[in-house]
């Protein structure tokens, strides 16, 4: 059975062009960040908003898997291409995923339980 160690140079290996893409399109491991941050956002009021569909739910998991790609590209830039930032993005950038993941799930949580309990 392969471990998540096996699969990570796996999943970056398969990224990689992906972030080869942004480089040469001027894209910074930090503007990568924000626009996760922003799509979680985006995700996040979109399902909160249609949350008496259930179908909907399904865009959780999706964005979740696209924000992980994100993250090990964020990642990869930041390290191959020396976008590594100094020590206050540093501290911030676990802060901002920290956040995404309460976001997503702290506003549809709210949103379905007003839904349902009305």
């Amino acid at each position: 059975m392969l471990s998540i160690y096996q699969l990570k140079p796996k999943f970056q290996a398969f990224l990689r062009p992906y972030a080869i893409y942004l480089h040469d399109a001027n894209i910074t491991a930090n503007q990568l960040t924000l626009a996760a941050c922003f799509g979680s956002i985006i995700v996040a009021l979109f399902v909160g908003l249609l949350a008496q569909y259930q179908w909907i739910f399904v865009l959780i998991p999706l964005w979740m898997f696209i924000r992980m790609a994100l993250n090990a590209i964020d990642g990869m830039l930041a390290r191959e291409y020396h976008q590594r930032s100094n020590y206050v993005n540093e501290y911030t950038n676990p802060h901002v995923k920290n956040e995404q993941n309460s976001l997503i799930y702290d506003i549809n949580t709210d949103i379905v339980l007003t839904l349902r309990y009305r």
